[in-house]
Protein backbone atom coordinates (compact mmCIF):
# COMPACT_ATOMS: atom_id res chain seq x y z
CA UNK A 1 0.00 0.00 0.00
CA UNK A 2 1.04 3.57 -0.56
CA UNK A 3 2.96 2.72 -3.72
CA UNK A 4 2.06 4.68 -6.83
CA UNK A 5 1.09 2.37 -9.68
CA UNK A 6 -0.02 3.31 -13.11
CA UNK A 7 -0.88 1.75 -16.42
CA UNK A 8 1.05 3.63 -19.06
CA UNK A 9 0.75 2.97 -22.76
CA UNK A 10 4.13 1.78 -23.91
CA UNK A 11 4.14 3.93 -27.05
CA UNK A 12 3.95 7.21 -25.14
CA UNK A 13 7.05 9.36 -24.89
CA UNK A 14 8.28 10.46 -21.48
CA UNK A 15 7.11 13.99 -22.34
CA UNK A 16 3.57 12.72 -23.01
CA UNK A 17 3.55 10.80 -19.74
CA UNK A 18 4.72 13.85 -17.80
CA UNK A 19 2.09 16.00 -19.50
CA UNK A 20 -0.85 13.84 -18.36
CA UNK A 21 0.35 13.19 -14.81
CA UNK A 22 -0.54 15.78 -12.20
CA UNK A 23 1.42 13.92 -9.51
CA UNK A 24 5.07 12.82 -9.68
CA UNK A 25 5.79 9.92 -12.02
CA UNK A 26 5.93 6.42 -10.52
CA UNK A 27 9.40 5.22 -9.57
CA UNK A 28 9.17 2.41 -12.09
CA UNK A 29 7.96 2.65 -15.68
CA UNK A 30 7.89 -0.68 -17.47
CA UNK A 31 8.64 -0.73 -21.19
CA UNK A 32 6.84 -3.64 -22.85
CA UNK A 33 7.86 -2.92 -26.43
CA UNK A 34 9.99 -6.06 -26.62
CA UNK A 35 7.44 -8.58 -25.32
CA UNK A 36 7.45 -11.13 -28.17
CA UNK A 37 3.72 -11.92 -28.03
CA UNK A 38 2.81 -8.24 -28.33
CA UNK A 39 4.99 -7.89 -31.43
CA UNK A 40 3.86 -11.10 -33.11
CA UNK A 41 2.55 -10.74 -36.65
CA UNK A 42 1.49 -14.07 -38.14
CA UNK A 43 -0.90 -13.70 -41.03
CA UNK A 44 -0.17 -16.86 -43.01
CA UNK A 45 -1.55 -19.35 -40.50
CA UNK A 46 -5.03 -20.75 -40.15
CA UNK A 47 -5.71 -18.19 -37.38
CA UNK A 48 -4.09 -14.85 -38.23
CA UNK A 49 -2.52 -13.08 -35.26
CA UNK A 50 -1.81 -9.36 -34.96
CA UNK A 51 -0.08 -8.41 -31.70
CA UNK A 52 -1.11 -5.20 -29.97
CA UNK A 53 2.44 -3.77 -30.20
CA UNK A 54 2.74 -4.13 -33.97
CA UNK A 55 3.40 -0.64 -35.31
CA UNK A 56 1.53 0.97 -38.16
CA UNK A 57 4.84 1.28 -40.01
CA UNK A 58 5.33 -2.47 -39.82
CA UNK A 59 1.81 -3.05 -41.12
CA UNK A 60 2.47 -0.56 -43.90
CA UNK A 61 5.74 -2.16 -45.06
CA UNK A 62 5.34 -5.88 -44.35
CA UNK A 63 5.01 -7.85 -47.62
CA UNK A 64 2.68 -10.45 -46.04
CA UNK A 65 0.28 -7.72 -44.89
CA UNK A 66 0.27 -6.19 -48.38
CA UNK A 67 -0.40 -9.58 -49.96
CA UNK A 68 -3.02 -10.94 -47.55
CA UNK A 69 -4.65 -7.80 -46.13
CA UNK A 70 -4.06 -4.95 -48.59
CA UNK A 71 -6.74 -2.75 -46.98
CA UNK A 72 -4.95 -2.98 -43.63
CA UNK A 73 -1.59 -2.10 -45.23
CA UNK A 74 -3.14 0.86 -47.04
CA UNK A 75 -4.97 2.10 -43.94
CA UNK A 76 -1.75 1.82 -41.90
CA UNK A 77 0.06 3.94 -44.49
CA UNK A 78 -2.46 6.74 -43.95
CA UNK A 79 -2.12 7.00 -40.16
CA UNK A 80 -0.41 10.24 -39.12
CA UNK A 81 3.14 10.88 -40.28
CA UNK A 82 5.98 8.40 -40.69
CA UNK A 83 7.13 9.31 -37.17
CA UNK A 84 3.68 8.48 -35.77
CA UNK A 85 3.50 5.22 -37.72
CA UNK A 86 6.97 4.23 -36.47
CA UNK A 87 5.82 4.23 -32.82
CA UNK A 88 2.01 4.12 -32.98
CA UNK A 89 0.44 0.70 -32.71
CA UNK A 90 -2.83 -0.94 -33.63
CA UNK A 91 -3.37 -1.94 -29.98
CA UNK A 92 -2.59 1.52 -28.63
CA UNK A 93 -4.81 3.08 -31.25
CA UNK A 94 -7.74 0.83 -30.35
CA UNK A 95 -7.20 1.19 -26.59
CA UNK A 96 -7.11 4.97 -26.88
CA UNK A 97 -10.83 4.95 -27.80
CA UNK A 98 -10.37 8.10 -29.82
CA UNK A 99 -12.87 8.98 -32.56
CA UNK A 100 -9.76 9.44 -34.70
CA UNK A 101 -8.62 5.84 -34.11
CA UNK A 102 -7.58 5.35 -37.72
CA UNK A 103 -6.58 1.71 -37.42
CA UNK A 104 -9.71 0.45 -35.71
CA UNK A 105 -11.96 0.63 -38.77
CA UNK A 106 -9.41 -1.15 -40.94
CA UNK A 107 -8.96 -3.87 -38.32
CA UNK A 108 -12.73 -4.22 -37.95
CA UNK A 109 -13.17 -4.62 -41.69
CA UNK A 110 -10.62 -7.36 -42.18
CA UNK A 111 -13.05 -10.11 -41.17
CA UNK A 112 -11.74 -10.90 -37.67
Amino acid sequence: MGEERALIRYDWTLEEIEAIYTSPLPELILDVTRVPELNRLDLDGERPFLGAAVTFRRLETDPAVARLYPLLARAASMVGSVQVRQTGTIGGNAANSSPAADGVSAKSGDGD
